[in-house]
């Protein structure tokens, strides 16, 4: 491992390695750091470049020592994201969260029962929170799922078959409502020892598309260039599109369309065509040129 050590004569490196023992270090840092600046450390053991100096020296020394359990600055600025300081516990619901109760001791010192209120207004208010995170994520996954399924990319992949494939789909075990007295109750044959829902695999199958190009398959897939006159070439062929029908290959001025591409699909026997949101373009609108 190397060391940096801030001296008055620049900057100064120690290597150690892990065969060295506790002493070896120790000796090596006498020879070469020690030794050497004894005299000025303690000449200027007021100035902020002795100070430096010797905080090098203190990161050498505890470095790697008591199994690496030194508290460096890194190491508080980790304890500080994960913990929440005793000190801070000031309101009484965050104290019942944490611990069961507040006592003191017959010398007068306060001791704290470990435990915790599972009924506090803050573990029900946490219980809300909880609740209406999970929904809002569901609510943003499910916006997701709605905005690719209008993408180009979902809807070209609706073009290609799937095979049906057999699997699992994960769901909570739904459970009868208990009423005790007129109350409802917890019906604990639909949760574990924990209070975790009991989860059950329920057979499905996914997949099963029929799009234009059958399993296995051998097509030919490109993406054309319209000209202005609606003129195109696919697979050594002329075509030309009636954009007088079709809005968005329709010219407008400066001779300017909303669409100048499309997709063309030969499936051994049959063409088919998509404008560029992937919408079936009817063969009416198209002919073939024959020259």
């Amino acid at each position: 491992m190397r060391f940096k050590f801030r001296t008055p004569d620049g900057v100064k490196l120690l290597n150690t390695t892990k065969e060295m023992t506790d002493s070896d270090r120790m000796n090596l840092f006498k020879n070469e750091i020690y030794n050497v600046y004894e005299e000025w450390f303690i000449a200027n053991k007021h100035t902020y470049l002795a100070q430096r100096f010797l905080s090098d020296c203190a990161n050498y020394l505890i470095k790697d020592t008591n199994n690496k359990t030194t508290l460096t600055n890194r190491k508080s600025k980790n304890i500080a994201k994960r913990e929440l300081p005793l000190s801070s516990v000031s309101n009484k619901y965050y104290e019942d969260l944490l611990f069961a109760g507040r006592g003191s001791d017959e010398a007068g010192g306060t001791y704290y029962e470990a435990g915790g209120s599972s009924h506090s207004p803050w573990m029900d208010g946490l219980d809300s929170v909880t609740d209406y995170e999970l929904g809002r994520q569901n609510k943003v996954k499910a916006n997701q799922i709605s905005q690719y399924c209008q993408t180009r990319a979902w809807r070209i992949t609706k073009l290609y078959s799937t095979p049906v494939t057999n699997t699992y789909r994960i769901e909570k075990v739904q459970g009868v409502p208990i009423t005790i007295n007129g109350f409802p109750s917890v019906d604990y044959s639909t949760t574990n020892i924990f209070g975790h829902p009991i989860l059950d695999a329920v057979p499905c199958q996914i997949g099963g598309i029929q799009g234009i190009v059958k399993l296995g398959q051998t097509y030919k897939a490109e993406w054309c260039i319209v000209d202005t006159e609606g003129g195109f070439q696919f697979n050594g062929r002329h075509f030309t599109l009636n954009t007088s029908r079709l809005a968005g290959y329709k010219l407008t001025l400066g001779n300017r369309s909303k669409m100048d591409s499309i997709l063309c699909y030969y499936t051994g026997n049959d063409y088919h065509f998509f404008d560029e949101n992937i919408e079936p373009i009817d063969m009416k609108w198209i002919q073939q040129r024959h020259f």
